[in-house]
């Protein structure tokens, strides 16, 4: 609304310039515009942001590509950890988050199951980032990242937490639940858990130990116990957490800009060209785990912030 009152009163003011001679009342009309124009705050509109991100190792994420003989995605296998035969990994063909088709597990309940691909790469001593998109009926869902070279003896539930398995899970009652907590301080309608009808992301992020010979990990994604029915998955992401934001401001008379963490370090900072229109600057962060706060002051002293948060999950 702000920006489209600015645009207005622009127009009034460039329209009222062209006749001459500008009549009084135009010309009372005209100071009051520019006054206006002065104590207008600017808005968040004016930080335009796109992202890069690191390469992403999962063959086939979206499970578009199909191994008709074995009833699978390609390049994904059924990890059966109840050895059951009431439990299975298969495909839909409409339905996906991204496209499509989507990967499914189908269960009688209680019984874990996952659609799984190994041989993910990495390096010791650097940070990954793991991300799924879930739907279910019944099951509990569970993203699954482990190494089967080394073991370093921590919990994936628990502190001090695990960097060779580790666990997002994604439970139907947390919906339930976080409305009860929760009622009295948020909307419900924000506090909604892994359900059937819209697709909810769960994502995880570690650094290989040193030292000890790891080169790889396992992406496992599906069914963790729970009630009867399907879980739908798609949209599986694996690689570096590290990647680059691209900020282009889209007005002048700006001084500064600063990228701030989620507790307030100061990670990037840049000084601005007030005469220019448009300038552009692209920064790298090390986290796609945290929220980043990108800020702008104008010249007179203006402050205009934009979060980074759900973009980058």
């Amino acid at each position: 609304m702000t920006d489209y009152f600015r645009k207005f009163l622009w127009e009034y003011i460039s329209r009222s310039l062209q006749s001459a001679p500008v009549p009084l009342l135009s010309r009372t009309v005209l100071c009051y515009c520019i006054l206006a124009l002065s104590f207008l705050p600017l808005s968040a509109e004016i930080i335009q942001l796109s992202f890069e991100f690191s390469p992403n190792q999962i063959i086939n994420p979206g499970f578009e590509e199909i191994d008709a003989a074995k009833e699978l995605p390609a390049h994904w296998y059924f990890d059966n950890c109840a050895s059951s035969p009431d439990i299975r990994g298969t495909y839909q063909e409409q339905g996906g988050a991204l496209e499509a088709k989507c990967g499914v597990i189908e269960t009688a309940g209680n019984l874990p199951g996952y659609l799984a691909q190994g041989g993910l790469k990495v390096e010791e001593g650097k940070t990954y980032y793991s991300s799924v998109k879930f739907r279910t009926n019944g099951p509990k869902c569970l993203l699954w990242i482990q190494t089967p070279q080394y073991s370093d003896g921590k919990s994936a539930l628990h502190h001090p937490m695990s960097s060779t398995v580790i666990f997002s899970r994604a439970y139907p009652e947390h919906g339930s639940k976080m409305k009860s907590l929760l009622k009295n301080f948020v909307d419900p309608a924000y506090l909604v858990g892994v359900n059937a009808e819209s697709w909810t992301a769960y994502s995880a992020e570690f650094t290989v130990p040193k030292g000890v010979g790891i080169t790889d990990y396992t992406v496992r994604t599906g069914a963790y116990f729970g009630d009867p029915g399907k879980v739908w998955i798609d949209d599986v992401y694996f690689g570096r957490t590290e990647f680059s934001v691209n900020v282009s401001l889209q007005e002048k008379n700006l001084k500064r800009l600063r990228v701030l963490n989620m507790h307030g370090k100061l990670l990037h900072q840049a000084d601005l060209d007030a005469e220019q229109a448009q300038q552009k600057f692209t920064f790298q962060l090390p986290s796609r785990y945290q929220v980043y706060t990108i800020e702008v002051s104008t010249v007179d002293g203006q402050i205009i912030q934009k979060e980074i948060s759900d973009e980058i999950k």
